[in-house]
Order: C-alpha cells, then structure tokens, then sequence
C-alpha cells in the first residue's frame, strides 16, 4: 500500500511515494485535490509580463493549461490542450452555456459548415464563426488577456450539437441553405449511431504560430513576440515549474485529460517533480512521444 508525502528539493514541491506506511492512499479522500496553501498562493500568483500562457504535462503525457479560466470570443472553455500538430483551433460546442448574442447577429458574424480533417473528427462537421467587421475574438487563457485577436472560431460538431444548430431558430436562421445540407447529410451517414462531444479545445496553429513556444521537461511556455531574451529563460522556466506544481494538484481530474485524437496508450508518464520518487513506483519513464 502506497502513500504520497511532501517534502522539498531545491525550493520545489515534489510527491513522494511511501512503500512502508499501513495507509491507504487510494480512498475517495486522498484522491480529491487539495486546497491551495498560503505558501502555494504566493508561488502561484507569479506572473511574468511576456509570458503569455503556460501549460503542464499530465500523466497522459498531454500538454494542458492547468487553469478552467479559459474564454475563446466569450465563449468559456474549462480545458485547453496546447498541440503543435492542430493546423488551426478547435473548440467545444457550447451545448449548456449557449453563445453570446451578438454571435446571432448576422450583419457582423458569418457561420459557415464545413468538414474537419483531424484525426479523430475525421467524419464530423465543423462550425467556422468569422467576423464581417471587427479585429477578430478576443482570447483569455488562464485568466490573462492575450493581446492577439483570433480571427476565426472553430467549433466541434457532434450529434447533439447538430441537432440543436438544426432545431434551434436563431441558430439555424445564421446557416444558409448549404450548411444546413452538410448538417442533414452528417446526421443521415451517422444513421443509429452517435458523434461524441468534444469537451476540450484544441489550442493549435491559430495561436501558437504568433507566440515564441518554449518547453522545457514538463512545462510549456508562450512567450509574447516582444520577448528580447535579456532576462535569463531557465530562471523564468523554473519560477513557472514552482507556479504550475500546486495548480496541478489543485486541478481536479487533471491527469485524466486525454487527447481523444493522438495515439494513446495505458502506460503512464513520469513528470519531472517526481524524480525524487521512489525508483520502484509503477510510473514508467517518458517514452518518445
């Protein structure tokens, strides 16, 4: 039977696994996620101006925000998945919060039905919202304003969200005669089966192609174009490894996210604030992924 107890190396926070101990640590109440401390807060509220957004690598060896303060045009969005590989952004359906108003508007917003080409939405219809007039969307990741507008909105399409675009008045008045089609003929090949939800955005190419991305171990940065470099980067990396440690622990389900597109398999990853672990737990060490 295994327990987690804190100790520190190097003025960093880090689990370590207890084989002797007659404790069971796999009880409901070990594994919510803890309060952060008066000590975590302090680390945590650092904030360095040119570094835009963070990310942390989960035991499903995805990159993910560990922050639910995430807007995308005002639409709230808990999880967000940093990948490379997404030539643009992908979000979830706001099946429960609905859009904001003005997206109804049709003189300002253009919706337009076309199909994904990613791995997993490979047969699912995409929801393109753009702008006739404006800077484009603002964008908030982990509570901080990005000083970048996206120029367009990219939403998952679903059975269900499908279904309501097509039942739902306002919505379907912004579709023309074609994408209502594309919709119909969706439904139709789908038959008696179901399209999942997507429940987290893919933070792709639309973003990270205007951002200096740096990665080092387990944390992922953006940095803003503005960044000259004078101020040392690991120094910068490791004040944000002391930030993201504690926002993990506080995020709940956090090493659950997946990618439902990448390749996944059972084994789980050892992240870099568990090196002073135990040499015999059941993490495997970081694959070439």
């Amino acid at each position: 039977t295994q327990i987690t107890r804190r100790t520190t190396t190097n003025n960093m926070s880090v689990r370590v696994r207890d084989e002797d101990s007659g404790e069971n640590n796999s009880s409901p109440e070990s594994k919510r996620p803890r309060r952060l401390r008066q000590d975590d807060e302090n680390v945590t509220a650092y904030d360095h101006p040119d570094v835009l957004c963070f990310a942390a690598r989960n035991r499903r060896g995805r990159f993910y925000i560990p922050c639910k303060n995430n807007s995308f045009g005002g639409v709230h969005v808990d999880n967000v998945l940093f990948d490379s590989g997404c030539s643009s952004l992908l979000l979830p359906f706001p099946l429960e919060s609905g859009f904001p108003a003005s997206f109804m508007e049709p003189a300002r917003y253009k919706w337009t039905v076309s199909s994904s080409r990613g791995t997993g939405a490979a047969h699912s219809p995409v929801l393109k919202i753009s702008m006739h007039i404006g800077g484009g969307f603002a964008c908030t990741l982990a509570d901080k304003q990005q000083p970048m507008h996206l120029m367009m909105l990219r939403f998952h399409l679903g059975t269900q969200a499908s279904n309501l675009l097509l039942s739902t008045p306002d919505l379907r008045r912004m579709l023309d005669t074609n994408c209502v089609g594309k919709l119909n003929d969706f439904l139709r090949q789908l038959g008696n089966r179901s399209a999942p939800e997507r429940t987290y955005a893919l933070l792709g190419q639309s973003y990270l192609s205007r951002v200096m991305y740096c990665q080092i171990n387990d944390v992922a940065l953006a940095l803003s174009e503005d960044f000259d470099g004078t101020e040392n980067i690991i120094h910068i990396l490791g004040r944000y490894i002391q930030k993201i440690v504690p926002l993990v622990e506080a995020f709940e389900g956090f090493h659950d996210l997946e990618d439902n597109d990448g390749d996944e398999d059972e084994e789980e990853y050892r992240l870099s604030w568990d090196l002073a672990g135990s040499p015999d737990d059941d993490i495997e060490d970081l694959d070439d992924r």
